[in-house]
């Protein structure tokens, strides 16, 4: 006597579709989908209560493929209409593949209810952001910060995250040094929820990983993506367009926040490689760090050097205590600082930002004479910075003397 079948719980992530029969505990994964003339073909796995029936690539159109694989699958378990779950998978598989998105008028669309944010102000939701830096200036560990933050749901220096699983895809280290970061940072940063971000050690190049990574995103929930780094993840040749769009294309096909860490070269201002890697992102920040021979504190600087509908964030500076020895880290302490106070990145912050700095930090209002003889740049120049922050609403006007605004304070 079969069992009645029910109608399967459905998750997809680009092309990843898992079709799940609860009272059955079967599954069907179908991915690495392609249509030609002669049908939908997929590669199919069967299982059921997590183990192991049938895999192979089939068509999903072919009338003749239906009947066999369900007769077969008759023969590995018994009591179950296969028919009806061989009809039903791939059905509304190929229905979802090549349903894609729907079209839709914009311009009358409701406010968006969605945070545009999922940790403020680094990583836009639901789109592609960056972060890049010479080797070595601590950007996997200010990574690892930003994913304990969201998968914790903690606030830390002034970061503000949506709480969500966290995936980090890491291509150039090992999940025991990812573990003793993750541990380190949250002793030093006094976070004792028990949350933690989930790893997936990698080899191959992303573009052809997708399908695995797509399957954990939906299996998981996961809501933001670390791919650190981008070279590796898209593979370095000679051609470093070509890569690149593969990566970002297979990136592309994930619907949640994604952070990319990538390099950058000492040739160029931007990203490593191809120029649409960073045409691509909504967001980029790059990061520069110093540390000094045998010290355990690291100083940073993040400038905002991308911004898509967002707005520009001034620069964010950040110093790093590692506390441990030459064998093992035992916390990691990171402390948020002005940019202003780290002398070794003054030259990285244009005037405006710096006159900004000293008027927010007087405690009176200045004449632009002080202003020149403190900054050492020409009166000129502080002229014209003033008068467009006064434009902006961010500095105001007494007699002589200038001040910060209060709203800018």
């Amino acid at each position: 006597m079969s069992v009645t079948i029910g109608v399967p719980d459905i998750r997809s992530v680009g092309d990843t579709y898992l079709l799940t029969w609860q009272k059955l505990g079967i599954q069907a994964k179908l991915n690495r989908l392609v249509e030609k003339a002669e049908g939908v073909s997929a590669e199919l796995v069967i299982t059921k209560d997590g183990g192991h029936l049938y895999q192979a690539r089939v068509n999903l159109l072919s009338p003749t493929a239906k009947r066999t694989l369900s007769s077969e699958m008759q023969t590995r378990v018994n009591g179950v209409d296969w028919r009806v779950i061989i009809e039903q998978a791939f059905t509304k598989t190929v229905e979802l593949f090549r349903r894609g998105e729907p079209v839709v008028h914009v311009g009358d669309l409701p406010r968006r209810d969605a945070p545009k944010y999922r940790l403020k102000p680094f990583i836009l939701e639901g789109e592609m952001c960056a972060i890049y830096a010479y080797g070595g200036s601590g950007k996997s560990a200010l990574s690892d910060l930003m994913a304990v933050s969201v998968q914790c749901g903690v606030q830390v220096c002034g970061l503000v995250p949506i709480k969500g699983n966290v995936l980090i895809l890491d291509w150039e280290t090992s999940q025991w040094t990812v573990d003793e970061r993750v541990k380190a940072i949250k002793k030093g940063m006094n976070i004792t929820s028990p949350e933690l971000p989930y790893y997936r050690h990698c080899i191959h190049f992303l573009a052809n990983d997708i399908y695995e990574i797509q399957e954990e995103v939906a299996r998981k929930s996961i809501k933001l993506l670390i791919v650190d780094s981008a070279n590796m993840a898209s593979g370095v040749s000679q051609d470093f367009h070509g890569p690149a769009q593969a990566m970002l294309a297979a990136l592309r096909s994930l619907p949640i926040s994604i952070l990319i860490i990538d390099h950058k070269p000492s040739t160029a201002e931007k990203m490593f490689g191809s120029v649409i890697k960073f045409n691509t992102m909504r967001s980029a920040w790059e990061l520069k760090g110093v540390q000094t021979e045998g010290s355990t504190t690291l100083r940073m600087m993040l400038k905002h050097t991308k911004h898509n509908d967002t707005p520009k964030f001034r620069p964010i500076g950040f110093e790093i205590e590692f506390n441990g020895d030459e064998e093992h880290i035992e916390s990691i302490i990171f402390k948020r600082q002005e940019v202003a106070d780290m002398p070794e990145f003054s030259d990285d912050l244009a005037n405006a930002e710096r006159i900004l700095y000293m008027l927010r930090h007087a405690g009176a209002m200045l004449t632009i004479e002080e202003i020149v003889s403190e900054l050492d740049i020409t009166a000129n120049i502080v002229k014209q910075e003033l008068k467009r922050l006064k434009v902006n609403g961010q500095v105001v006007t007494q007699g002589n003397k200038w001040g910060v605004a209060f709203r800018d304070v």
